[in-house]
């Protein structure tokens, strides 16, 4: 895989800034997962007359982010207050921070609108609420303690193979995952759409709508400084996890990503690109956007041969986990694999290249004959 062309900046420590670019700052919070960190961007900001910041992400609700973002605001004391939050998507370390953020950190400095999509604003109310999220309390014979996941939930499940006696605990440490990590949202939002222009700092930025990832994520593009804030859709190291899950087991997330990313080939080659996760890259006389969405593209295409080619005979996605990835799977990561699996799977149903199977009540997939 070609290198990309990365950034020769000074990486910031947890809580702490490095300058981009004239009024562009990247402050770096940490994650309690394998993935241990987010990048936020702060952009200089005027608003009727007031200079601040205008934050774009928020990072995860936690003591500790809350804690660095207060040393963070004390130390740069001189260009508070926080003007206004734009969230690209509604995932917890994007979104977790934004009620706090948006009440003046619960004291009341400022009251501030977050902007973003409604679709994404939607689901983040859907579910932060551990109710609507399909998780209830409740009992089960012989086990009077234990948490129970929705019905719907463990029908999805063992309908492609899940071992339940195996998986439960994973399942249902996933099941209440967003709501223990995003517990209030703001009460309002600002929302942005496809054409809108954002003024931040005197610099006029388009926004760019996708799905697969999230419901409607918003990446932001300044074209007089070539510069993408891409959010998740473009990561330097990793692809974006999409999946599909119970509400929406026949979707195809994977063919609404992969269409997204035709946008951003319409990007000039030398765009610097500011991601979530991992270092800024391309930038002046280097093609480094363009060579990773090529890599993006690859790394599905790859997946989806891996798959056709384990599909000769009836496999269903338990029987493909263990094929497709190869390392032991922890609680965070067993559903993310199994939706992404299932993604695949789909956009291959969809496609016309595999078909559904039912056996003992499990669904598997088998190549069509004819199809190489």
């Amino acid at each position: 895989m070609d290198e990309l062309n990365y950034l020769d900046l000074h990486i910031p420590k947890l809580g702490e800034i490095t300058q981009i670019d004239t009024g562009i700052f990247w402050l770096r919070m940490p994650l309690p997962f394998q993935l241990d960190h987010i990048n936020l961007w702060l952009l200089e900001d005027e608003v009727a007359g007031e200079r601040g910041w205008t934050v774009v992400d928020t990072g995860i609700s936690n003591s500790r982010t809350k804690l660095l973002w207060l040393n963070f605001l004390r130390t740069h004391k001189d260009r508070l207050p926080i003007l206004k939050i734009i969230c690209t998507h509604m995932h917890p370390d994007h979104f977790g921070l934004a009620h706090w953020l948006c009440n003046g950190l619960d004291s009341g400095l400022w009251k501030v609108p977050v902007l973003m999509t409604c679709e994404e604003y939607d689901m983040a109310k859907l579910l932060s609420d551990g109710e609507n999220q399909k998780v209830c309390t409740g009992t089960l014979p012989g086990d009077p303690n234990e948490n129970v996941i929705s019905t719907k939930t463990i029908d999805f499940f063992k309908s492609h193979g899940c071992n339940l006696k195996e998986s439960k605990k994973k399942l249902f440490e996933r099941s209440v995952f967003y709501s223990s990590m995003v517990r209030n949202i703001p009460e309002t939002f600002t929302s942005i759409k496809s054409n809108s222009k954002l003024t931040i700092g005197g610099y006029n930025w388009s926004i760019i709508l996708s799905s697969g990832h999230s419901p409607r994520h918003a990446s932001l593009y300044c074209k007089s400084k070539q510069i993408l804030i891409s959010g998740d859709m473009i990561l330097p190291k990793i692809t974006s996890h999409v999946g599909v899950f119970p509400s929406s087991s026949d979707n195809n997330p994977l063919k609404n990503h992969l269409s997204a990313l035709v946008k951003f080939k319409r990007l000039p080659p030398d765009t610097l690109v500011l991601p979530s996760h991992g270092q800024p890259f391309g930038g002046s006389e280097v093609s480094g956007l363009h060579r990773r969405l090529i890599q993006i593209e690859s790394h599905h295409q790859e997946r989806l041969d891996k798959i056709l080619v384990s599909c000769e005979n009836p496999k269903s996605v338990s029987d493909l986990l263990p094929i497709i990835f190869k390392r032991k799977l922890d609680s965070h990561n067993y559903t993310f694999a199994f939706t992404e699996l299932l993604a695949h799977l789909n956009y291959y149903l969809w496609k016309g290249y595999l078909k559904k199977v039912v056996q003992n009540k499990i669904i598997k997939f088998i190549k069509y004959r004819g199809i190489s």
